[in-house]
């Protein structure tokens, strides 16, 4: 595209023809785009000084310039466009030459207020996770953030502290905190990990649930009942309770439905750690509060048979199946 397509693009996506501030800007865009040509945000109005006529469209004021030897020659009477050239260096380009654009897009930085708090533990593992948790007349991006509220301020968790989750939704100009939860811990947790992740829904209408692996080993799942409303936490797994998550995360089956998977530490032996997996069937089940019917192929193990020998033999086989 030319120069003044690949401005008009970046100002419809919110941005502008990259300024290229500095020694380190150049090298980094070198570095990450390697070999390549690219429209850059310099140019120059017609009349203006060769040498020193050349400003940023995104208006920056910045009067770092490397140009190539010999550059800017003005070739024609109309290249009045800055260009980075495969070779790192610049040279000025016209009005119908057709290159890529690199565009940078400014980031606006909102910060969010810290839920009240004694002292944090802030624990190996995800801390943070990011998605979509409500629909309707939302779809703001929901973070949410973990932590233990170390009441006693002793450095670990034990009875009387408090596992903290807060949800703050990313809303223009200020984000709102729409979720804070204190869940009691009632004894010393020896481990230090927590899991947490954002994961799909079957149907995809329906808004993201939140998982979180819990400090005393239980797995609960997340979800908002409406736009406004703060989340509300449903136990989805206890039976690894007393062990430690140091990660949970989603996996992608086939027809682009989303499972569950962690990583599973028992803190009596810390040197070893279990994968344990959920099928999108067993989640959805348990957010809907419905049955799961499992229809997975049974599993078969051949056993050890003593044999006379001979061309044939018994063999016994033990089936287990899920559904029976």
């Amino acid at each position: 595209m030319t120069w003044a397509n690949a401005e008009q693009f970046a100002t419809q996506n919110g941005g502008h023809l990259v300024a290229v501030d500095d020694a380190s800007e150049q090298q980094w865009i070198i570095s990450n785009f390697p070999a390549q040509d690219f429209w850059i945000g310099l140019y120059r109005d017609a009349g203006s000084s060769l040498s020193t006529g050349w400003k940023w469209v995104s208006g920056s004021a910045s009067n770092y310039r490397t140009w190539l030897s010999g550059q800017p020659d003005y070739y024609g009477g109309f290249e009045l466009y800055g260009q980075i050239t495969s070779a790192g260096p610049w040279n000025d380009l016209g009005p119908n030459t057709l290159l890529k654009g690199l565009v940078e897009i400014p980031v606006s930085l909102q910060t969010l207020p810290d839920p009240a708090a004694t002292a944090k533990l802030i624990w190996r593992g995800h801390s943070l996770a990011a998605g979509q948790l409500r629909t309707g007349t939302s779809s703001a991006t929901s973070v949410v953030y973990t932590f233990i509220d170390d009441k006693d301020t002793s450095g670990t968790a034990n009875s009387g502290d408090t596992f903290v989750v807060g949800e703050y939704e990313l809303t223009s100009p200020s984000p709102v905190l729409r979720t804070t939860v204190s869940l009691p811990i009632t004894s010393y947790i020896s481990s230090s990990a927590i899991g947490l992740t954002v994961l799909k829904r079957q149907n995809p209408s329906l808004p993201s649930a939140l998982a979180i692996g819990e400090p005393d080993g239980t797995v609960s799942l997340w979800t908002a009942p409406d736009v406004g409303s703060p989340l509300v936490r449903k136990i989805f797994n206890t039976e690894y309770k007393g062990k430690s998550w140091h990660q949970l995360e989603v996996f992608r089956e086939a027809n682009g439905t989303e499972g569950l998977v962690g990583l599973l530490v028992d803190p009596a032996t810390p040197n070893q750690c279990q994968l344990i997996h959920w099928f999108p069937e067993s989640i959805e089940a348990a957010l809907n509060g419905t049955a799961l019917v499992l229809n997975n192929a049974p599993s078969t193990r051949v056993l050890p048979t003593p044999s006379q020998g001979g061309t044939t033999g018994s063999v016994a086989v033990r089936i287990w199946d899920a559904e029976a």
